[in-house]
């Protein structure tokens, strides 16, 4: 449904709580308003009310530079990573953009600006400006910094609109009212009060001012910005990257950031430094595999969380809690089944692993060969799957069988079978 954001009241609005990944606070910019234009604000109040912006008219700064309008401000954030470098998109709405004084002046209601930041190797290496319908894209040299943060300034250019700049040392003390380089809490993609708010935002038509980080408008906005010569790829799709969310806090709070398939240190992931032995509970997407370890470099205690379902699903990581160093993240075939050295919540510490899907081999004839023989405590039995195990190569002696006939996947510790399986058979249920 496409929304009339005019409808709404024309008082100052409340903002939304902060809410974004680690990653994404770590280099979100810091902000300065020049005085010939307005404070940002918020665009959309918790219940899903759009701000109605303001019409043109009297100064190009008028009723638009309240400390009350700033203080009730926020900066919306989407990222996507892809091929060594991250891009974060950070989009500020402004209530008009005005360029000339009076009764007939011209500019239009609603403003929206964007500052996407480039991070390789845990450091932004560029940053990209939206400049009325363009980008202006520099390099970290010509960037100055207050630890990881950008300083950009909101900027109204000679008779024209306004537009976001970097900062320079002529912008010292900053102009706006609290004399300091502004933060706006931050909501990411993932941190509004509901996916209702974020897609009332996302589809409300601001007119000329255009929100840059909606589905419609985010891949080629990231294409348009992207620096010349490195190899990211805008037009990725995420939505089938097997990601997985790491939160310091236990059922998927607090501090967060967020991978996909790959085989990493916790700190060589940007932002990820802060997490090493402090996460709490993770997020996968369907279908996704996280083996967490004790120490970098896939070292030590390892345990292994499987989603084989078809839903984002949750995990507190009790026994493992506070444990992880390093991972790896895999995508995961459909009606598989993964057999564990040790039972589950073995202190947290679940061994060694393997994964097969529908199939019939031996132990022996795995990809890990014999060395799995006898070794398999636990099996995670994904949706609609069934996993015959028996204590014999080619099939044969005693044979123990789990059925999972559910949508997700159930872990069976292998009672009376353990260190006994030499060979399986794996088929689905429907």
């Amino acid at each position: 449904m496409l929304l009339n954001a005019g409808n709404a009241s024309a008082d100052v609005i409340s903002a939304l709580p902060q809410n974004a990944s680690q990653l994404e606070l770590e280099f979100v910019p810091i902000y300065d308003y020049d005085k010939d234009g307005c404070y940002a604000t918020s665009a959309i109040t918790p219940e899903g009310r759009t701000n109605p912006g303001l019409a043109l008219g009297g100064d190009v700064n008028g009723k638009c530079r309240d400390p009350r309008q700033l203080e009730n401000s926020n900066t919306y954030s989407r990222s996507k990573t892809n091929n060594g470098w991250t891009a974060i998109m950070y989009a500020s709405y402004f209530e008009k953009d005005q360029s000339t004084l009076g009764p007939a002046a011209s500019g239009h209601r609603h403003d929206w600006e964007h500052v996407v930041v480039w991070i390789q190797d845990n450091q932004i290496q560029y940053v990209s400006r939206s400049e009325h319908r363009g980008w202006k894209v520099d390099p970290r040299s010509n960037v100055l910094f207050e630890n990881n943060h950008p300083k950009v300034v909101y900027h109204k250019d000679g008779g024209s609109t306004h537009f976001i700049r970097l900062a320079n040392s002529n912008d010292e003390p900053p102009e706006n009212y609290t004399g300091k380089w502004f933060s706006p809490p931050l909501v990411g993609w993932d941190g509004y009060p509901n996916v209702q708010v974020r897609n009332t935002l996302m589809q409300t038509d601001f007119g000329d001012a255009t929100i840059k980080i909606n589905d419609e408008r985010f891949n080629d906005a990231l294409n348009s910005a992207k620096p010349s010569g490195i190899p990211f790829d805008a037009y990725a799709d995420d939505s089938k990257r097997n990601f997985v969310t790491f939160f310091e806090d236990d059922s998927g709070t607090g501090q967060s950031f967020r991978d996909s398939v790959s085989r990493n240190w916790v700190g060589s992931y940007p932002g990820g430094a802060y997490f090493e032995d402090k996460i709490s509970s993770v997020k996968l997407d369907p279908h996704t595999r996280l083996v967490g370890y004790q120490h970098s470099n896939k070292g030590g205690y390892r345990h292994t969380i499987i989603n084989d379902s078809n839903d984002v699903k949750t995990y507190d990581l009790t026994t493992f809690n506070d444990t992880i160093s390093s991972y790896e993240i895999d995508p995961l075939p459909q009606h598989s089944v993964t057999f564990l050295q040790h039972p589950y919540n073995n202190n947290g510490n679940s061994g060694y692993y393997y994964t097969e899907t529908v199939s019939q081999p031996s132990f022996a004839n795995s990809p890990i060969g014999s060395s799995f023989n006898d070794m398999a405590s636990t099996v995670i039995v994904g949706a609609y799957t069934k996993v015959e195990l028996f204590e014999h190569a080619n099939y044969g002696g005693a044979k123990k069988e789990y059925v999972n006939d559910t949508n997700a996947e159930q872990v069976f510790i292998l009672e009376g079978f353990h260190d006994k399986a030499s060979s399986f058979k794996i088929s689905n249920t429907r």
